[in-house]
């Protein structure tokens, strides 16, 4: 049912995003916190950020804080300086793609002294003057924030830099531009403190005489994905410096103060802030940091839903990290976004198969994972342990298996799977025609994490499908009684679609699967994997496959071991 509803509002998302007045479309980050150059595009207007801890999550969502004018305050911008207070600069690397801004450099530091506008400085910036003095005047320190936005389809770019004593900004040569306006919310998830600190705040909260009631309104948003219903809310505060606390009042309540949020559980505190929150901001951007923690995977999904429901409702672009699998599958491909750190930056990895990704985050630790680079090399591999069963005795569900990766995402699958310490569970199948250079990526890929990829190859026949076709032709009559055919009427059928494909002008990779299709498809009434599979079943015994066959069952049994 869920999964069903995601879907539809996967599509009303998509449709209404060119509708947007605005929408931050990327930021490009470098210098700050080891991140020294990673752009990231935001596609989907629910977007989730993960990847394993101190890759970079919680800066990104501080960078973005930075992208807008809040038109609620008095605050006349938004800076980095707020969001970073002790910052550091790093030195950075350069590379070839940010020789064309540097060529720039001269002609926007013109247009910075030109435009007031783009010379304006925070107050906390010029506070904080004379702690950055120290620093040199060096490009190998200049530290940028660059923003892409679209307002009604039209680009615009704003440049946050620190390169000596302050963050300026700048607009890339708009004449009069101001930092867009838009409301911003950023949500840590509040940490409980030690219980002689909550006794102490508690004490202190319940002795307040300026209790708020929270509407109704605004707590539609729990209503929804919390189990329980609440008799009322109530907001607590003790003066201006504090936060607010909530106390929570149920039908069964006798305690004259209900239950505070010192005494929910995380999940249930943090839904409850945010649906106080967020429910009636519109053309908003939500940032929120850490959004599984505490909830029930199923609780996940609901979340998210109805997250992607009041960003469609009003108009808000969501920003969340995570590291549950559950809350990536609640958004399309174009809304995962996975970071990966290595020794001098943060990268922005591809968006993972499923499969990768499930075992990234623990879901498929007891099972062995087959990558497989197409539907035809999985059937075969699927005939193989038709095969093998009666002997290995596999249990359902004990292997796991994704095709239709393609050989040249190997290597990078194979690179993160170790880093991971994860590759052991993994199987690389490939055709078997050129695959020393694949089989030598992916070893380089994985070589300094000090494992070893488990690769295996097919046939060598550089053609699966000729291979396949070939042993039908060889063994007409025992594959006639396997497809329910009689045997003439295979051999006849053969025998046209080889006349037929003679003449065809393509390459001979092409002519071959066509031909194959033509025979699974039109004669047999079934998939091209589906006949694979039979043929493996059959030739795995015999010939060049059953090479394949011995080094999966080793493969198998070493794993089982382990």
């Amino acid at each position: 049912m869920i999964k069903r509803e995601l879907k539809e509002i996967w599509e009303q998302l998509r449709s209404q995003k060119p509708t947007w007045d605005t929408f931050l479309d990327e930021v490009h980050i470098k210098g700050i916190h080891g991140i020294s150059d990673l752009r990231i595009p935001f596609d989907y207007p629910v977007s989730v950020i993960a990847g394993q801890n101190a890759c970079g999550k919680s800066t990104i969502l501080s960078t973005l804080a930075c992208a807008y004018k809040n038109p609620e305050t008095d605050r006349s911008v938004v800076s980095p300086s707020l969001a970073f207070p002790h910052f550091i600069a790093q030195p950075i690397k350069s590379d070839k793609s940010d020789e064309s801004d540097k060529a720039n450099e001269a002609n926007e530091a013109n247009e910075l002294n030109k435009s007031k506008e783009s010379a304006e400085l925070n107050e906390s910036d010029k506070s904080n003057e004379s702690a950055d003095s120290h620093f040199p005047c060096d490009e190998r320190n200049i530290v940028e924030i660059v923003y892409s936005y679209l307002e009604r389809n039209k680009r615009r770019r704003m440049r946050w830099r620190r390169q000596t004593k302050s963050w300026n900004r700048t607009f890339f040569g708009e004449q009069k531009a101001k930092q867009p306006q838009r409301e911003v919310y950023l949500h840590h998830l509040p940490i409980l403190n030690d219980p002689s600190e909550v006794r102490s705040v508690l004490q202190r909260y319940l002795k307040a005489d300026n209790y708020v009631e929270i509407d109704s309104a605004l707590l539609a948003f729990a209503y929804r994905i919390l189990p329980f219903r609440y008799q009322n809310l109530q907001s607590v505060s003790a003066g201006k410096s504090e936060k607010d606390i909530l106390f929570a009042y149920h039908e069964n309540t006798d305690n004259q103060y209900g239950y505070s949020e010192f005494h929910m559980s995380v999940g249930e505190r943090a839904i409850l802030h945010l649906s106080k929150d967020i429910s009636r901001l519109k053309n908003a951007l939500i940032l929120i940091d850490g959004i599984e923690a505490d909830l029930h995977p199923y609780t996940q999904q609901k979340l998210m839903l109805e997250l992607q429901h009041l960003a469609l409702r009003n108009q808000l672009q969501i920003v969340v990290t995570t590291h549950s699998p559950v809350v990536l599958d609640t958004v399309p491909v174009e809304g995962r976004i996975f970071l990966e750190r290595t020794e001098s930056n943060v990268e922005r990895c591809p968006p993972y198969r499923d499969i990768i990704q499930k075992s990234l985050y623990g879901k498929t630790q007891d099972k062995l994972s087959i990558l497989c680079e197409n539907t035809t090399v999985e059937g075969i591999v699927l005939g193989v342990f038709d095969y093998l069963n009666t002997e290995l005795e596999l249990r359902l569900g004990e292997v796991e298996m994704a095709c239709d990766i393609g050989r040249e995402e190997f290597p990078n699958y194979a690179k993160t799977l170790a880093q991971f310490h994860l590759i052991n569970n993994f199987i690389f199948v490939l055709k078997g025609d050129a695959s020393t250079e694949i089989e030598s990526d992916i070893a380089k890929k994985v070589e300094k994490f000090g494992q070893t990829p488990q690769i295996l190859s097919l046939v060598k026949a550089a053609i699966l499908e000729t291979w396949a076709w070939q042993k039908i032709e060889a063994n007409v009559s025992e594959y006639a009684k396997l497809f329910k055919i009689q045997e003439t009427d295979l051999q006849q059928e053969m025998q046209h679609l080889d006349k037929f494909f003679e003449a065809a002008v393509d390459t001979q990779a092409n002519i071959a699967k066509r031909k194959f299709a033509g025979l699974c498809g039109d004669s047999l009434k079934r998939e091209v994997s589906s006949i694979c599979r039979i043929v493996a079943r059959q030739e795995a015994a015999r010939g060049e496959l059953h090479e394949f066959v011995i080094s999966l069952k080793d493969v198998i049994i070493r794993w089982r071991s382990l």
